[in-house]
């Protein structure tokens, strides 16, 4: 029986250590740190955000009167909001 178990220990732990060490498995892996096409997606998808969050911001500062009608009609904005988001189930 011992030598049953020790030849499955032997079979398995490249599966194991392999699964750890490229990342098939659930843990910890170096291989979750390895995928650069993720990595870059991530930034460009970060950089994308920051750079339409300061064109609008740019765009509202050079507009000041559409950001005044934009406060003037806040609570039309917000029951066209919830309309939407219950039409689609936010």
């Amino acid at each position: 029986m011992r030598a049953f178990v020790l030849i499955l220990l032997f079979l398995a732990a490249p599966i194991y250590f392999g699964q750890a060490l490229f990342g098939n498995g659930s843990g910890f892996s170096i291989g979750g740190f390895s995928n650069l096409r993720d990595i870059r997606q991530q930034i460009a998808a970060s950089d994308f955000a920051h750079d339409a969050i300061s064109e609008a911001r740019d765009y509202a500062i050079t507009h000041p009167g559409l950001v005044e009608g934009i406060k003037a009609h806040r609570a039309e904005l917000q029951n066209l909001r919830s309309q939407i988001c219950s039409a689609v189930q936010c």
